[in-house]
């Protein structure tokens, strides 16, 4: 009788824990499609007020992901729940540091790289992806491997969606393009080394294939404040079609699933070249002829993709569950 009432209890509390785990990805959820939101709003709105919409949506989640950290921490006095409210904590005072940096410096035009690296947004952006990689951490508990089913996929999705914002102006066909078609490494490696991440924590035949897909749900938004801007703007970026995001995406996700490349850094580079060649190349005989670029930069592009996939592996290979 004692040992039912003990499985009983301990039972109650695993599902406390990873009901606690999926509330607080839901709250992800929210401030990633916030975020992604408030691009969009920048572009197609304007600088609205601290209450607007996409600000809503971001506060909400944090609100969500605090109360559920806050909750495990003091509950289950669980070191890494303590570490995610914490981090979370400097998200709140971010908001009305943005405040006092537009009254005083003036707001950002979306021509500016300060729309994405303004000191409050890359304190924001920082904190949260700092909380994001903390969670997924939460996933190696054995009581969470219900979470590692969906609710899995789509905190990778997140955490991707936010570091491709973060690291935006990098990407060559960004309106910024700060290092101009070398920048192909940084979004090669942040996308790759989430996709070898994904690999290790879910247990899916295909995990960074679905880590794309959501992730590409999410990017959606940010996509269509693309063609706000280009319409806004012309000749100002190469525009692309979105199918060749998502293809190269897709593709690249794919080619780390794969189990044919043992190597995890051949398989990044893989992984990197043949979502370079679409992204870069192919993406040439769609893109208006004002807008085009020299065959010797989309041999950069390539490489340098290729480079930031094989780093990613060469990583995953050393820590793979860091």
């Amino acid at each position: 009788m004692k040992n039912w009432v003990f499985e009983l209890h301990k039972n109650m509390a695993i599902k406390k824990r990873r009901d606690i785990l999926h509330i607080a990805i839901i709250g992800a959820l929210l401030m990633s499609f916030g975020a992604s939101f408030d691009a969009w709003w920048h572009v197609s709105m304007g600088r609205d007020s601290f209450f607007a919409l996409p600000h809503l949506f971001i506060h909400s989640g944090v609100f969500v992901i605090l109360g559920a950290s806050f909750w495990a921490w003091r509950k289950q006095a669980h070191k890494a729940w303590k570490n995610i409210f914490l981090v979370l904590l400097l998200i709140p005072l971010s908001l009305p540091f943005d405040e006092i940096w537009h009254y005083f410096l003036g707001k950002e035009s979306v021509e500016s790289v300060l729309i994405v690296w303004s000191p409050p947004h890359i304190l924001l952006f920082v904190s949260a992806i700092t909380a994001l990689f903390l969670l997924t951490r939460m996933l190696h508990r054995k009581e969470n491997m219900a979470a590692k089913q969906i609710f899995g996929a789509i905190l990778l999705a997140v955490l991707l969606n936010l570091a491709f914002i973060l690291t935006g102006p990098f990407f060559p066909f960004s309106p910024f393009a700060v290092i101009g078609f070398y920048g192909a490494a940084i979004t090669s490696f942040v996308m790759s080394w989430v996709f070898f991440r994904a690999t290790g924590l879910l247990p899916h035949v295909a995990p960074a294939f679905l880590v794309a897909t959501f992730s590409i749900i999410l990017q959606s938004t940010i996509a269509d404040s693309g063609i706000v801007y280009a319409s806004r703007a012309i000749g100002s970026f190469p525009y692309i079609p979105g199918w060749i995001l998502v293809l190269s995406q897709i593709t690249s996700a794919v080619a780390i699933d794969t189990q044919f490349i043992k190597n995890y850094t051949m398989r990044g580079l893989f992984s990197g070249i043949i979502g370079g060649l679409i992204l870069y190349v192919l993406s040439l005989q769609f893109t208006d002829p004002a807008f085009h670029y020299t065959a010797a930069e989309a041999v950069i592009a390539v490489v340098f993709a290729g480079l930031g996939g094989a780093l990613a592996g060469y990583l995953h290979s050393k820590k793979p569950l860091l």
